[in-house]
């Protein structure tokens, strides 16, 4: 299951958008996300668990960012949009995982 987390996270960054030139800004948030989904990777399944079932990436942004988070680029909004989606499929799967080991 670890290894499935590091490859959806490797391919989350692969698809972030960063060709051509973008503001330095927007530039530096996409990193942050990447290093966020990286931390994600070295944290214990459990804790990984945990913590997307209680936060949602999208929201703790809407929260920090406000209304800035929608001067970023429409590449970089359907980005955050498809990390929040890989995320919540994992997040399933891992609930799923679970409740097997539960009924067992």
């Amino acid at each position: 299951m670890k290894q499935k987390l590091k490859d959806l996270v490797q391919s989350l960054i692969d698809s972030c958008p960063q060709e051509g030139y973008i503001p330095f800004e927007e530039y530096a948030f996409q990193e942050s996300v990447k290093a966020y989904l990286l931390d994600l990777c070295n944290l214990e399944l459990e804790d990984v668990e945990a913590f997307l079932s209680r936060t949602s990436l999208l929201e703790t942004l809407k929260k920090l960012l406000g209304e800035h988070l929608l001067h970023f680029s429409p590449n970089t909004l359907l980005w955050l949009a498809e990390v929040e989606r890989g995320l919540g499929m994992f997040r399933e799967v891992l609930e799923d995982n679970q409740r097997s080991l539960s009924a067992s």
